[in-house]
Order: C-alpha cells, then structure tokens, then sequence
C-alpha cells in the first residue's frame, strides 16, 4: 500500500513537473530558449534565396535523415521575404526547436549574418539551399571541431549533375578543393558547406554583404589575416545542385567579377595583392585601352560560347572542360572591365 501510495506520488509529481515547464515556457520564451539552448550544439544555417526548386528537399534531408542526434541542433531557414507559399511549405518540416527567419530585401550574405545573430549552436553550420546534406554531415562536422582544435572548416561536396555544364562546374570545384584542403590554404570558406565557431563568425563581423558574391573570399582573407585556426572537415559532405544553365552562370560570375573590383577600390591595396589573385583589368585600370580590352573581352565570350555549344553537341567533355575554365575565368575578369569603367570611369 505505501509502494503504491509513493508511486502515484512520484507520477503525481512527475506531472507536475511536466505542466510546470510547459507553463513557464509558454509564458516566457526567454526561458524556453535557455532550456533549448542546453540541448543545441550546432545550429544549420540555411538561406532560402537561389534555392534552385530543391529547397524543400534540402529541408527534409537535414530535419528527417541526419544521423546526428535530432534534438542537438536546429536548422534556421532565412528568407526574404519573396517566396511566402515556399516558407509555408518548409516551415511544415521544421522542429519546434527550428526557425524561419524573414529579413526582406536583404542579399544571402546579410541574411546569412541576420541567422547567425540568432542561433543559439556554439558551432554554426552554413550551407546552401540547393545543397543535400550527406547523412552523416552533421555527425563528420561536430567531431571534427572536438578532435581538432581549430576555429572554421570547410566541408567536401559532391555534385548533382543534370548536364555536361553542371559537371563542369563540379570538375572546377574539385580542383579548387585540392588547394582548399591543405593545411596552409588561407580560405576555409565556401558556401556549398563550412563549419564555423559562432562567436568567431560574430567577432570577425560575418560577412561584409556589401561585396555579394565576393563577400566570401572576403571573409575567408579576415579570418585568416586575424589568426584563427584552419581545418578541413573533408568527411562532411553536401551534394551541390550545379548550374546546368549558362544563361543563370555567366552573370553570376560578371557580378561576382564586379563585387571583387569593388573590394579592391575599397580596400588596401598591399592586403588585397596577398591574398587574391591579380587581376589584369585592375593592374591597367588606368590604361587609355581599357574600354578596347573590354570589347575584346566580351567577344572573346561570344566565341567560347559558341564553341562550348559545339563540344556539347559532339560530347566532347575533355575539350568542352579546356573551354569552359577559360569561360569562366574570362566572365569574371568581364566583371572586372565592367565594375572600372561603372566605378572608376576610366
């Protein structure tokens, strides 16, 4: 009689803890966020802009098939605002722990930086929203950041390929990696995937939104230039959505050509040549031929252009690849013509 009497004692009580908890976190969310934070170790940042049809898929994969521990993170969708059926749709995949974030108007950079001022993580995880999380990524990132001591990482991806150009894209990325994943390379930062330390993302300021596209390298020079440590978490992978569309890739590399020639009419010239690449149209911005450089240029674009559509057609990868790096280089470098002549008037 007295077990049986302890017993309902201990449900009673068990209850009542329970309706305590649930009232005191209904009434005062600075309180529930203390009792998630406690639980949180990670938090996924994923902007909603450039999500390339597979946002929603994106969701699902880190809500439903991560093999980390659902309750130890929290995924923060952040939109501007343009897409409300799709926030609808995804906020019916998040947790009670996730959140959907607006912050109209505002670049993936800035908006970026609007997620991780939120995030309760100590570590931070910043993706994009046409990448596919591996099912383990999340478990290869964490304990990489507690067997390493490092402060930022970058993680492997993977390509999903509709297409010859999208595999060309992957074929750039890969390369990239190889120098990316050294131990001296400078910039961890790239947006298919990295981990970060929140409060290093926050005391290096996030990234500088006013460069868009280039805000990345920018930030990856930052951290690097203020001491923080380095790694490379190459078992954490994403799966990239590839462009396959050369009419939605070659303006984003003229923008991203654009954003870099802004940062270098902003920025100091001497930490600007250590850390990025020369560019010629910056070296003769003050050169009488510039404007002929940037016809050549542009035709020189034509002319790739129509070649890549040939290789295409006789599926010709190896010199398809051949033409496609100097399509990209050359797009971007027409950014840099077009950025001198709009900003310099030369």
């Amino acid at each position: 009689m007295a077990l049986k009497m302890l017993n309902c004692a201990s449900a009673s009580l068990g209850c009542s803890v329970k309706a305590c908890y649930r009232s005191v976190t209904k009434n005062a969310p600075g309180i529930a966020k203390f009792f998630m934070k406690a639980q949180i170790s990670i938090s996924v940042i994923i902007p909603l802009p450039d999500h390339r049809g597979i946002a929603v898929e994106a969701i699902k994969n880190w809500r439903e098939k991560q093999t980390y521990p659902q309750n130890n993170f929290e995924i923060i969708v952040v939109s501007d605002g343009s897409e409300p059926s799709l926030e609808a749709e995804i906020q019916s995949y998040l947790k009670h722990q996730d959140s959907l974030l607006r912050k109209p108007g505002e670049n993936i950079p800035s908006l970026t930086n609007f997620a991780a001022e939120k995030a309760l993580g100590d570590l931070l995880f910043i993706t994009e929203a046409h990448c596919l999380p591996k099912a383990d990524c999340l478990t290869h990132i964490t304990q990489y950041f507690d067997e390493n001591e490092v402060d930022v990482a970058c993680c492997s991806s993977d390509g999903i390929n509709q297409n010859l150009l999208a595999q060309m894209e992957q074929r750039i990325f890969d390369e990239d990696f190889v120098k990316r994943s050294k131990s001296d390379a400078w910039n961890k930062i790239t947006v298919r995937g990295f981990g970060i330390k929140r409060s290093v993302f926050l005391d290096a300021g996030g990234f500088d939104s006013s460069y868009g596209h280039f805000s990345e390298p920018v930030l990856g020079a930052h951290l690097h230039y203020l001491g923080y440590r380095m790694g490379c978490a190459s078992e954490a992978k994403v799966s990239h959505y590839n462009n396959f569309n050369l009419k939605y890739l070659i303006p984003s590399l003229i923008e991203y050509g654009e954003d870099e020639i802004r940062y270098r009419i902003d920025g100091n010239q001497d930490y600007c040549r250590q850390y990025f690449h020369s560019s010629t149209a910056w070296e003769q911005r003050k050169a009488s031929s510039l404007i002929n450089l940037r016809h050549k240029l542009k035709n020189l674009l034509i002319i790739e252009l129509s070649k890549i559509q040939l290789f295409i057609e006789q599926k010709n990868p190896e010199k398809y690849f051949h033409i496609y790096k100097r399509l990209w280089r050359h797009a971007i470098e027409y950014g840099h013509y077009q950025a001198i002549n709009k900003y310099l008037k030369t």
